[in-house]
């Protein structure tokens, strides 16, 4: 394949791996917290989870920004959904969110697509 859309793949691996450290450093603070000060029950709780599916979310934005290194059309369209559904869902990822857009509106080059 010829060209690849390199700068939506930059993008996305750099918006994910940001928010995975952030949200990963969030999550280990926030169950500190939980266990050494004494927090409203269902607050805790609540605060943790949030914590640890913004982990998840960056997680699979990794995962969609490596299909999208692929450059192959479909998995480009499918890694680009990933990257900004779960841009969106965890947390308004601005990085990804525009690595999202510019996989979905990436175009093959001819040759590429008929190979």
């Amino acid at each position: 394949m010829g060209e690849k859309p390199t700068a939506a793949w930059v993008l996305s691996l750099i918006g994910g791996i940001l928010g995975f450290l952030g949200s990963l450093i969030y999550a280990i603070i926030g169950t500190a917290a939980v266990a050494t000060m004494p927090m409203p029950g269902w607050l805790a709780g609540v605060g943790i989870a949030v914590c640890y599916w913004f982990v998840i979310a960056h997680l699979i934005i990794i995962i969609g920004a490596l299909k999208i290194k692929s450059g192959e059309p479909k998995a480009v369209k499918t890694g680009g959904t990933l990257v900004l559904i779960f841009s969106i869902l965890g947390g308004f990822n601005i990085l990804a969110l525009i690595g999202g857009i510019l996989a979905l509106t990436w175009k093959p080059t001819e040759a590429a697509a008929t190979v």
